[in-house]
């Protein structure tokens, strides 16, 4: 029977680990709001009762939704010039919905939500009524005409699309299903919510980008979505010349199948910073693409050479966490300096599941970015397992092996890691060497080398399709954290001492190494000694 006395120390633990994760993960977005009632003549409610596509390219209806007949052209627009919050509600008669799907055929992209400077629009595609999942559909396959092809257009702050299902929208360069943007040069836009919205069939799926000098998008949220055969299914970025900023984005909770690009990219092109994003608890599988990937592009291509245009793309301080990324064809995850002037640096993996991916788990490289613009990165606690080549790869085109920094460790290289090669990434953080494996009463005592003061995390390995040629005894993939006894750190020396628990028989250990300028590959496999083994 727990007492007073427990169930106050309960409580207050419980509030302690709540208000670390606050002061650790910010805020966090919004929660999402229950749809209140929206009758017709309610002022800035309106209620969409027509499947009818019609889209006036010509100015706003002269009637709107007054007249009784609401599509959803006519309820955007009339949301533009109303002058306070607006919501969008459905009722759409059962007889235009065949099996309680209820599918909107425009023949251009609606006018963007918020252009004329209101904020605060919510469109609820949940209002319909259906049980357990989007009926209102969004179909582009009659778009056509200039902006083609966008299913919805957000340009301002505070709005929420949910409930909305848009489809087969022509794959074009600029096409994606939601677009939340900002083009007005210095221009702010914030706290904008896509959450619990199917998108289907189209080139991108969803986009928050600033396209303009010193513009910016701020705490905006991409929640609970379901994304399926898109090109880049989510897409943050920034494609200016001058301090454009896009910061503090939720990219949370999504499904993502299928994505022939990528299924979450941070990108910044040209000029501008992409900061402070939380990828977190999404899981991306079975496409072609990579899982998630950072690049920065410094300049822009201008035949035959390629010109530097502004300020320096950066892409740092973002979080992935907690994410589930299978089956994709490219990298899991890939942080990607592209040429002049780019950096991506400064951001942390961490506790994410990268599993029998086409390519490396995590791939940091430099193809001409600056000069130790790729460092400080940070890969935690990851869950490594059957990826096609290396765990973790620093570098273009790195193989364990090849020169003096492979073979079965990689300490004694001087600043190298196992995979070599010329450009600088992570500093080239040494990777440590694991140079015995002791019985320690119930538990195991891991020894090793490393660069004095890095951080060694201990993993059990996975030896086979992660490894270089597949052998026991090259640098693996670490499947799970083993080390339980807190951070280990080097001694002045170099060497560390992990305590982890009892392991199957057979099994092999590695380690990785964190310093100041970023994490290491995997240190070569380890046989565990008899004594440790279950």
């Amino acid at each position: 029977m727990p007492t007073k006395l427990n169930l106050a120390i309960s409580a207050f633990a419980a509030i302690s680990v709540l208000a670390l994760l606050v002061i650790s993960w910010g805020p966090g977005p919004e929660p999402a709001e229950a749809a209140t009632a929206c009758d017709p003549g309610t002022a800035g409610c309106y209620l969409v009762n027509t499947t009818d596509g019609e889209v006036d390219a010509d100015g706003p209806p002269l009637l709107g939704c007054a007249d009784g007949h609401c599509t959803l052209d006519d309820a955007i627009r009339a949301s533009m010039r109303d002058g306070i919050p607006s919501r969008i509600h459905f009722a759409i008669p059962a007889a235009e919905c065949p099996g309680n799907l209820c599918t909107i055929f425009p023949a251009a992209t609606y006018p963007a939500i918020g252009r004329t400077g209101e904020n605060g629009t919510t469109i609820d595609g949940t209002t319909q009524g259906c049980a357990g999942g989007q009926c209102i559909t969004i179909d582009g396959t009659q778009m056509s005409g200039n902006g083609c092809c966008r299913g919805l257009v957000i340009a301002s702050s505070h709005n929420v699309v949910r409930g909305i299902h848009i489809a087969n929208l022509p794959s074009l360069p600029d096409s994606a299903g939601i677009l939340v943007f900002n083009d007005t040069p210095g221009g702010i836009s914030r706290g904008n919510i896509i959450e619990g919205n199917r998108i289907s069939n189209v080139g991108k799926g969803i986009q928050v980008a600033v396209e303009l000098s010193a513009g910016k998008q701020l705490g905006n949220s991409i929640r609970q979505n379901l994304i399926v055969n898109t090109d880049r299914a989510i897409q943050v970025s920034t494609a200016s010349y001058n301090a454009s900023e896009v910061r503090g984005t939720w990219v949370a909770g999504n499904t993502i199948r299928g994505a022939r690009s990528a299924g979450v990219l941070l990108q910044s092109i040209g000029g501008g910073h992409v900061v402070n994003t939380a990828i977190v608890n999404n899981l991306i599988v079975s496409g072609p693409g990579t899982g998630i990937r950072l690049q920065a592009t410094g300049c822009r291509a201008i035949s035959p050479i390629c010109v530097q245009l502004g300020t320096p793309s950066q892409i740092h301080g973002n979080v992935i966490r907690n994410n589930a990324i299978r089956a994709m064809g490219g990298p899991g995850i890939w942080l990607y300096a592209h040429n002049a002037g780019a950096r991506v640096y400064a951001n942390r993996v961490q506790a994410n599941n990268i599993h029998a991916n086409g390519h490396h788990g995590i791939y940091l490289n430099r193809a001409g970015g600056a000069p130790n613009g790729s460092n400080g990165n940070v890969f935690s606690r990851n869950s490594l397992s059957a990826n096609r080549f290396l765990g973790i790869n620093l570098g273009s085109g790195n193989k364990v092996g090849d020169g003096p920094k492979g073979g079965a460790g990689c300490i004694a290289s001087a600043g190298g890691s196992s995979g070599g090669g010329t450009q600088v990434v992570n500093g080239n953080v040494a990777c440590p060497e694991i140079r015995a494996v002791r019985r320690s009463w119930t538990s195991c005592r891991v020894e090793g080398r490393a660069q004095r003061g890095a951080i060694i995390e201990v993993f059990v390995a996975t030896p086979g399709p992660g490894d270089s040629a597949g052998a026991s005894v090259a640098h693996g993939e670490g499947t799970h954290y083993a080390a339980t006894d807190g951070v280990v750190r080097t001694r002045v020396n170099g060497a560390w001492t992990a305590i982890i628990p009892r392991v199957p028989p057979g099994s092999f250990l590695t380690a990785t190494a964190t310093t100041a300028v970023g994490t290491s590959e995997f240190a070569a496999n380890r046989l565990t000694a008899p004594g440790c083994v279950l």
